[in-house]
């Protein structure tokens, strides 16, 4: 059998630092990259594109969330308006021949845009530490799930509270995400709280903190037997 794993790769978006700071150059490098392509050609279909935070395997996941559709019209016209219509950034990955197809890919997009991306590889503790630290533009990372529930892709990236080493690397804030986790985290009703799951990931996904969502398929043993 084949599984969508429970786990999301994801371009992470500073969202402290300038110019990322500003949800219209965030939502550009959105509309900028070809997701499905990336999936198709680097990934050779071996990845399931993600509209949110939350894999669709999951209660909770919105299914009515549109994805980013490349629309790189749409996406020079936001960076026109932020005020960078030719942006120079760097994307950070630890050395890795599979992570530099896809951000190689990545690059190749945002060119498309007049966007200038330079790829910079780290060793993988120091990157860890350069992210958490908030010093990066951009990095290519991945979340794997500790436990399957959609507060596990909620509360660790995207609470204000888990900046840096707690998960939150994109410094993403906003505080009415953070009071729907609070409450979700506090409410039993489990279609109560699917309900907080898809607005908290509507909300992330209009600000735009990470550019790329895919969880990667596998094969799994359905055999009940050791």
């Amino acid at each position: 059998m084949e599984q969508v794993g429970l786990n999301a790769y994801y371009l992470g978006i500073n969202c402290q630092k300038k110019p990322f700071d500003d949800v219209r150059v965030r939502q550009a490098l959105n509309y900028a990259i070809d997701k499905k392509a990336i999936i198709e050609t680097v990934l050779q279909n071996q990845g399931v594109l993600s509209h949110g935070p939350i894999p669709s395997t999951l209660p909770g996941y919105n299914c009515k969330l549109p994805a980013y559709e490349r629309n790189t019209q749409k996406a020079k016209e936001l960076l026109k308006d932020a005020g960078c219509p030719n942006l120079t950034m760097k994307i950070y990955q630890k050395p890795s021949r599979e992570a530099l197809n896809i951000t190689e890919g990545i690059q190749s997009q945002l060119s498309d845009v007049g966007i200038t991306a330079k790829i910079v590889q780290v060793e993988w503790s120091a990157l860890k530490e350069m992210i958490n630290q908030g010093k990066c533009d951009t990095f290519y990372m991945a979340w794997l799930a500790d436990y399957p529930d959609a507060e596990n892709f909620l509360a660790p990236l995207f609470h204000s509270a888990n900046f840096g080493a707690g998960g939150n690397r994109a410094q993403y804030k906003n505080e009415k995400v953070d009071k729907l986790i609070e409450t979700a985290q506090a409410t039993t009703d489990e279609k109560k709280r699917n309900k907080i799951y898809q607005q908290i990931e509507t909300i992330i996904h209009d600000d735009a903190p990470m550019g790329l969502f895919m969880a990667p398929k596998g094969v799994c043993c359905a055999s009940g037997l050791g």
